[in-house]
């Protein structure tokens, strides 16, 4: 049984579990919602965070995989503004940065439901499961 991250999920079950509407990007699943909570600000492309973020809490079973599913979901923003604002941009590094604390502090007041809570984390295989269930 092979352990469920991002790096192990290639680019075409990523691309199942999209269309299958398991990754949804930013916002919450399946609610009305998701269509008020862009998925780039400003040019500022959250798409790959904001699935990577999903695929962890698909995937986490206890509070603390939660945290640290938010947290690296504030990293992968921070370090995809910073790559943004290397040259030319610099100006909008700070608007990007409070960009990825508002989606950070979202995810943490709001994402309580969308989490997986069970007695143990899903693997690779039921995640390819998933996918081709929908």
């Amino acid at each position: 049984m092979t352990r469920a991250r991002w790096a192990n999920v290639s680019p075409e079950l990523r691309g199942r579990l999209v269309a299958s509407g398991q990754l949804n990007g930013c916002g919450p699943k399946n609610r009305w919602m998701n269509y008020l909570i862009p998925d780039a600000v400003f040019g500022l492309h959250l798409e790959e965070s904001c699935y990577q973020h999903d695929l962890n809490y698909m995937v986490g079973h206890t509070e603390a995989d939660r945290v640290k599913a938010d947290w690296q979901f504030l990293e992968s923003i921070q370090g995809r503004a910073r790559a943004k604002t290397a040259g030319v941009w610099i100006l909008l590094r700070p608007v990007y940065l409070l960009v990825a604390w508002v989606y950070y502090r979202a995810v943490r007041w709001f994402g309580r439901p969308s989490f997986h809570y069970a007695d143990r984390e899903r693997t690779l295989e039921e995640v390819e499961e998933l996918a081709a269930k929908a």
